[in-house]
């Protein structure tokens, strides 16, 4: 509660010093390459940045949209150079896990688009602008291609960007830009096991010298898969151009479009302690084979070794999507202290989900309007500036000498915030069962029949695919928000600086369900009552946030800091929007009633970080440590918000001595808590004997709501660990190299009584390359999961003893790579 009666004497003392000195935004094409990409120095050796592993190398905007260095920087932040991202083939936000600790991401139906960092989903930013339309996680493949470094934020994010949803972190890509310096690229080619095929053409170079370059890249894929049934298809182009027109002004644009077709993979059903320890598995049909909404009942017929490729789906279930987004950020350089930075940001998402085991989803479309200009100013003022005159013993040669106690320096952020979201989403999730089906049996057997019974209606235009109003998650939304901000980073002198920042979100909603006329018509019931269904609601809101930071400087090397973060943010359904809720009118019907109100548009989130950076050994090593504690609210599968405590520690180093070696490694604790009645599908496995019923057969996806108390966070292990160290040898023949790579995750609860537990569980990669002479042609070849380890990935909670995911065998890829 003090922070709310300081913050306004450290706003005010702030504002003395806000006068019209600054450092430009402007940064000037590179000679040697991309316009944003400089070399730099490690210990006597050029390296380029994008090669570099040592975060401190290039300065880091994303947690304050200002220009510092991470080591100056009071947050825990990662930052993945290009080569990172390289080594470790990443092709999914999962594969964070093998770069930066405290990150492990559950399977998410077999299509994560957001990590999850600190036991959450975190939000996703594309140069500075936040992606709006998600709330569970899910999402169309990403396109890493497109990406040429990664920053990780540990936490809540910062004035600048305001809160949402996902306040675990932020992953924040900055995309690859153009070529100054001549026309260049590659081509690239990835095959593997299980009929993996990826290909890459990347290019691009200069139009007008030093004023107009471009950059293209299009990337594709017609991928198999280990499991059943499983394929992803996509095609995806992005385009990029920088115009620097003067020095005094850049715009830089970059647009990316994508069709994928792809199958989600819930894994395994069933689960047991007997599936995870020995792999055994319970088969057994349901007596009716009429499989519908709530609880099913199915009968044992033995125990047999299954197939790991199998999972809960049937043949003919895929989903379609669309994705575009396009991005505008405008740099104008009043003076040599004053720029002004615009980034505008649109985005448009058409998504189509359907699975037999009666979950649909269909998003369409989502659009996302974002247009944020800022005032940056930077600048120093001298306090304490003294002039004294000494003389001689014999009053002659007077001598002036002055001395200046302190310089007090000035980073700040001022600005807007105009962001503008309409969503229409319509899905059917009521009649979702995992347990009956019988993985043993051919998938195609999988499929839903009740769908009526369920409640759903029909979806109007889409033969086949159904709908449920008040499901916490069918709507029409259109969300406008306008926000001003402030953050400001005062250094008084060499060793001590204060952060401090606030912003207030101003709030417009507005919700209406697409299927009012549908669920009128229908007449469905809502269990034993008649669904009625309403047009729409509005609400406004307003949600602060604020964050203060105090940094100690004790050495030139060694940086010590606390943080605290306060934020409130709306708690959005799919696809960021707003559905309505439901309530009983008490006379035999129920009815959509208004947008939820409370804590449901004003989610709190409080955090509290101390840690220390050092930069040791010339600048060849870099480590980061951090201790916190936060309380927030997380959103569960159905829509229900509770509250989350985690507390946790965090270290990590970077170890680069020279071009051909570094090493990385990081270590976290997460001790992760849900304070409330979380909601399963499923209370107990089905081997459990509180399942079994008197005539031998079991009950399945009954759902629960669980009793009120504390819970550990189920699939989320307590322990991480990650290592990956890159060692090549130049000849006159080449460059040969090889790759290692570990993870070590401790054990978790696949759901929140802990009746599973998965133990602890590693995975080695291996990966050898080759490099001819000047690099113009690279092959790979990457030994994953090298000791072939029978891991297990976890679902949802929602879904902790209904689903669970084999991880991948061990598998080989290849990549060759031709550059011009």
């Amino acid at each position: 509660m003090w922070i709310r009666y300081l913050l306004p004497s450290i706003s005010a003392a702030m504002s003395i010093f806000v006068l019209p000195v600054a450092r430009s935004q402007y940064i000037p094409p590179s000679d040697s390459g991309s316009g944003l990409l400089q070399s730099i120095t490690v210990t006597g050796e050029q390296i380029p940045s994008n090669e570099s592993v040592l975060p401190t190398t290039q300065n880091s905007v994303a947690p304050y949209d200002l220009d510092l260095n991470i080591q100056d920087t009071p947050r825990n932040v990662t930052t993945l150079s290009r080569t990172e991202l390289d080594d470790i083939h990443i092709h999914d936000v999962r594969d964070f896990s093998k770069l930066t600790n405290s990150s492990y991401t559950n399977t998410t139906y077999g299509a994560p688009a957001n990590p999850a960092i600190r036991g959450q989903y975190t939000d996703v930013l594309i140069n500075g602008i936040r992606e709006g339309l998600t709330s569970d996680g899910t999402g169309l493949p990403i396109d890493f291609n497109t990406v040429d470094s990664i920053d990780i934020l540990k936490g809540p994010p910062g004035v600048v960007y305001g809160s949402s949803t996902y306040v675990g972190g932020y992953v924040n890509y900055n995309t690859k830009q153009p070529y100054f310096d001549r026309l260049r690229g590659s081509i690239s080619t990835t095959f593997g096991s299980y009929d993996t095929y990826r290909w890459n053409i990347d290019t691009g170079g200069p139009l007008l010298p030093k004023k107009l370059a471009f950059r293209f890249i299009y990337s594709g894929e017609n991928s198999g898969s280990y499991y059943a049934n499983i394929l992803t298809q996509v095609h995806s182009f992005y385009g990029a151009l920088t115009w620097i027109p003067s020095g005094q002004y850049s715009l830089v644009f970059n647009g990316s479009l994508q069709f994928v077709k792809y199958a989600e993979n819930f894994g395994f059903n069933r689960v047991t302690q007997d599936l995870i320890d020995h792999g055994k598995y319970i088969t057994g049909f349901a007596g009716s084979e009429n499989i519908y909404g709530g609880s099913n009942l199915f009968f044992p017929t033995g125990i047999i070794t299954l197939d790991r490729s199998r999972h809960v789906s049937n043949p003919d279930d895929f989903s379609y999507g669309r994705k575009f987004y396009g991005q505008i950020i405008q740099t104008l350089v009043l003076k040599d202290n004053a720029s002004i930075v615009n980034n505008t940001f649109f985005e448009y998402v058409n998504r189509n989900v359907k699975s037999s085991n009666a979950y649909s989803e269909l998003i369409d479309p989502a659009i996302h309007f974002e247009n944020r200009t800022e005032l940056h100013l930077d600048f120093s003022t001298t306090v304490g500036k003294n002039t004294a005159i000494s003389k001689g013993p014999d009053e002659k040669n007077a001598k002036a000498s002055s001395f200046f106690p302190f310089i007090i320096n000035n980073k700040i952020n001022l600005g807007l915030d105009i962001d503008y979201k309409e969503i229409n989403a319509i899905d059917n999730y009521y009649a979702e069962v995992l347990n009956a089906w019988d993985l043993s049996k051919p998938l195609s057997s999988i499929h839903y029949i009740n769908y009526y019974g369920s409640g759903a209606v029909p979806i109007p235009g889409r033969s086949g695919m159904f709908g449920a109003a008040g499901d916490g998650y069918t709507n029409h939304s259109r969300i406008f928000t306008i926000a001003p901000f402030y953050q400001n980073i005062l250094g008084f002198g060499d060793h001590f600086s204060l952060l401090a920042g606030i912003r207030g979100d101003i709030i417009w909603i507005n919700s209406q369900d697409p299927l009012y006329s549908a669920t009128n018509a229908a007449s469905y019931t809502y269990g034993t009552e008649r669904f009625i269904g309403r047009k729409g609601d509005n609400t406004i809101v307003l949600d602060p946030n604020f964050n203060v930071s105090p940094t100690f400087k004790l050495f030139k090397w060694l940086t010590i800091y606390f943080t605290h973060n306060y934020s409130q943010s709306i708690n959005p359904g799919l696809a960021g929007g707003f559905a309505l809720s439901s309530s009983s009118n008490g006379n035999g019907t129920r009815t959509l009633s208004n947008i939820p109100v409370g804590a449901n548009l004003h989610q709190v989130s409080q955090l509290f970080e101390v840690g220390a950076k050092a930069n040791l050994v010339d600048d060849k090593l870099f480590v980061n440590a951090a201790l916190f504690s936060q309380e927030r609210n997380i959103k569960e599968s159905t829509g229900q918000s509770l509250k989350n405590r985690v507390r946790g520690f965090e270290i990590e180093a970077s170890y680069q001595p020279n071009h051909n070696f570094y090493l990385t490694a990081g270590y976290s604790y997460l001790d992760s808590s849900v304070v409330g009645s979380p909601q399963e599908l499923q209370q107990y496995p089905v081997d459990a004997p509180q399942l079994r019923r008197a005539n031998g057969s079991i009950s399945t996806d009954s759902f629960v709501e669980l009793p009120n108390g504390h819970y550990r966070q189920p699939g989320l292990p307590k322990h991480l660990f990650n290592f990956l160290t890159h060692y090549q040898i130049p000849t006159h023949i080449g460059t040969f190299g090889a790759i290692l790579g570990a993870n070590l995750f401790g054990s978790y609860f696949t759901g929140y009584n802990g009746y599973v537990t998965v133990p602890w569980q590693y995975q080695l990669d291996l990966t050898l390359f080759y490099k001819t002479k000047g690099e113009r042609m690279e092959a790979r070849l990457a030994l994953i999961n090298l000791t072939d380890q029978k891991n297990w990935s976890p679902p949802d909670p929602y879904y902790g003893y209904d689903s669970i995911t084999p991880d991948l065998p061990f598998h080989i890829e290849g990549t060759i790579i031709y550059r011009f």
